[in-house]
C-alpha cells in the first residue's frame, strides 16, 4: 500500500494555477484559496500568486459582508463587457410559499441602505448611447 501511496503525483505549478483560476471563475474561493496556499509552498516568488491572493481576498470579503465597489465595477463592465464579482446571499434565502410558489425571505435585520443581495450577472446589456444613437451591446457569460 505504501509503494501505491508514494506514487500519487502531487500537482504542478501549472495545475495548482488552473485550479484556482478555475476556482475563482466557479464563485468557488476557499477552494481557491486552498489551491493558491498550495501553489506559493511549491512557488514562492510567483508574481501571479499576488495578484490572485488579492482577487480571493476581495470576493470572499464581498462574499461575506457585502462590500462591493460599484463605481469601479461600472468602469470594469464599460471596458470589458465582463464584471467579476462574488455572489452575496448570506441575508436572504429562498423558501416556499403556500399558493404563490417560492418567496425571498430576509435571514437577519436588514437597514435602509444595505445591499439585500448581489448575484453575479448571467448577462449584461448596456443602454443604447444617447449622444450616437447605436444600440446597446449585449455580453452573456
Amino acid at each position: 500500500m505504501a509503494a501505491s501511496l508514494s506514487s500519487i503525483r502531487k500537482p504542478s505549478s501549472e495545475q495548482l494555477r488552473q485550479r484556482t483560476v478555475s476556482g475563482i471563475s466557479l464563485g468557488d474561493y476557499e477552494g481557491s484559496k486552498t489551491s493558491l496556499g498550495q501553489l506559493r509552498e511549491l512557488t514562492p516568488d510567483e508574481q501571479a500568486a499576488a495578484v490572485l491572493s488579492k482577487k480571493i481576498t476581495l470576493r470572499l470579503r464581498e462574499q461575506a459582508c457585502g462590500n462591493f465597489d460599484f463605481d469601479q465595477i461600472g468602469k470594469v463592465l464599460k471596458s470589458s463587457g465582463s464584471v467579476d464579482v462574488a455572489n452575496f446571499l448570506v441575508r436572504t434565502e429562498v423558501r416556499p410559499v403556500p399558493v404563490y410558489g417560492k418567496g425571498l425571505f430576509a435571514t437577519q435585520d436588514i437597514k435602509a441602505g444595505d445591499i439585500v443581495f448581489c448575484e453575479k450577472a448571467f448577462a449584461v446589456t448596456t443602454p443604447p448611447d444617447r449622444q450616437t444613437g447605436k444600440a446597446g451591446t449585449s455580453h452573456h457569460h
